[in-house]
């Protein structure tokens, strides 16, 4: 999901501490995975329209 977001690792990492990360699957102690629906409305709530 980095790769998709254009983030590091430890972004997400620091995003899923604060609760700021679309839901997630834990599929291992130390890995977790994103259903693809979660992820479209997760990155859909934060479309900006206008510049930062």
């Amino acid at each position: 999901m980095a790769e998709l977001l254009s983030c590091s690792v430890s972004l997400l990492q620091k995003m899923r501490l604060r609760g700021d990360e679309p839901p997630f699957i834990r599929v291992g102690p130390a890995r977790v995975a994103y259903p693809l629906q979660a992820l479209r409305e997760w990155v859909a709530a934060r479309m900006q329209t206008r510049p930062a």
